[in-house]
């Protein structure tokens, strides 16, 4: 638990002050929102600056409001390009998932945004976020949307976080939109975490295997006259495997982290993705997950129906899959309906297109794509769950055969040994 200072104006609009007890920021705002209080700062107790001014010792250039964005902008991507293929720049998905569930608790209890962009910068325990943030925050007292400032940032917020974001400042529900995207960023989280208990193991296994028979072949070939033929082999201590496996995983780090961000391996890798038998229906759902929830936001927060498509487009988060629905956009433009304009495009399966002609006739097509989409990631975390466990014992039986077939020669060779020893 900590200490906080506040000041605030009650309903009457008389102002106070004073101090008050929170196990965080949020829980503090939530507590004096439901006091009736309307907050006007909120710190940690003996803070002598006010935490919305911005540090001495960190200047930040903001942009006036007739800079041209369209430079900087370009700079930003082609940087952030470089800095995703050599693994820097990123923030780690955990961060994000408490920035946007801090974020929602703050704005939900009525914190002024740009308090509120300081003070989570603060808490930050990741640097790239928490220049972020307070660039934010310099920007919003410009009156600036924080979504213009994470356009900048494409290798930390993707285009389906900046797109939701938009909707939500336009929409005036920005505490429900960022409330939906850590829930999203949870479910992310939560997989990951999956995949790596699962696979923990075995590669445990791999390491401690080649681990024991380097140090056991050291101690053999340090005993003078010791029999060489006791040394222990493996395909992963010979050093001939490596000539081979040395480049293919070298090629694999190139591909990943250089590879995808040139466009046309991208869109290869995406329809292979997409193609591919099981995995190519979970990768279709979720990218047709991600598109619902993206237009549905942008289009009821008042979102141009083609401008809102576009984006929802780039937030899909497959190349092939955007490649093969972005030419309605076009359609709309000339006034063509929704769902004939998605048909048309043959990527769209028929219940998307049963479920949005009922929602169009309806009027509710925001409310009918975002159900669409939490089918979707339903669906897909279900397929995703059961894959990662099939992998993980997949992972497993190969390990073991990898190191039965290690035990399995080591005592064949002894047995052999022993039996030519006994030949007269």
């Amino acid at each position: 638990m900590a200490i906080f200072e506040y000041r605030a104006t009650d309903t009457n609009g008389r102002r106070v002050a004073g101090t008050m007890v929170g196990s965080t920021f949020a829980d503090a705002a939530q507590a004096l929102q439901t006091r009736g209080l309307n907050v006007e700062h909120l710190a940690p107790a003996g803070v002598s600056h006010d935490p919305i001014a911005p540090p001495a010792t960190r200047p930040q250039t903001v942009a006036s409001a007739s800079t041209d964005p369209g430079p900087v902008m370009a700079d930003k991507t082609r940087m952030a390009r470089v800095q995703t293929a050599i693994g820097y720049g990123g923030v780690p998905l955990e961060k994000l998932m408490i920035f946007f569930r801090q974020l929602a608790s703050m704005i939900h209890a009525g914190v002024p945004i740009v308090q509120t962009l300081s003070t989570l910068s603060g808490q930050a325990r990741n640097p790239k976020l928490e220049r972020i943030l307070i660039e934010a925050a310099n920007g919003a007292k410009i009156g600036q949307p924080m979504s213009e400032t994470f356009r900048k940032y494409p290798e930390v917020f993707t285009p389906l976080m900046t797109s939701m974001v938009i909707a939500g400042e336009k929409g005036g529900f920005l505490d429900t939109t960022c409330k939906n995207l850590s829930q999203y960023l949870e479910r992310e989280v939560n997989l990951r975490n999956l995949y790596k208990r699962l696979t923990f193991m075995p590669k445990l296994q791999i390491l401690a295997s080649m681990a024991i028979i380097v140090v056991a072949n050291g101690i053999i070939a340090g005993i003078p006259g010791a029999d060489k033929s006791f040394l222990l082999s493996s395909p992963l201590t010979t050093i001939s495997t490596w000539y081979w496996l040395g480049p293919l995983l070298l090629f694999i780090a190139w591909f990943w982290h250089f590879g995808l961000n040139m466009e046309r391996i991208r869109i290869f890798w995406d329809m292979v993705k997409i193609r591919t038998p099981y995995i190519g229906g979970i990768n279709q759902r979720m990218a047709m997950a991600r598109f619902g929830r993206a237009f549905g936001a942008l289009f009821e927060g008042g979102v141009p129906l083609p401008t809102a498509y576009e984006q929802a487009c780039e937030a899909c988060g497959n190349a092939y899959v955007q490649d093969r629905i972005f030419p309605a956009i076009e359609q709309l433009k000339s006034g063509k309906s929704f769902t004939d304009a998605i048909s048309e495009t043959g990527a769209f399966s028929q219940i998307v297109v049963d479920m949005a002609r009922t929602g169009e006739f309806s009027g509710r097509l925001a409310s009918s794509l975002e159900d669409m989409a939490r089918y979707y990631e339903d669906e897909a975390e279900t397929q995703q769950t059961k894959l990662a466990i099939v992998t993980g014992l997949v992972a497993f039986f190969i390990v073991a055969i990898y190191i039965g077939s290690i035990i399995f020669n080591f005592y064949g060779g002894m047995a052999s040994r022993y039996s030519d020893a006994l030949v007269p």
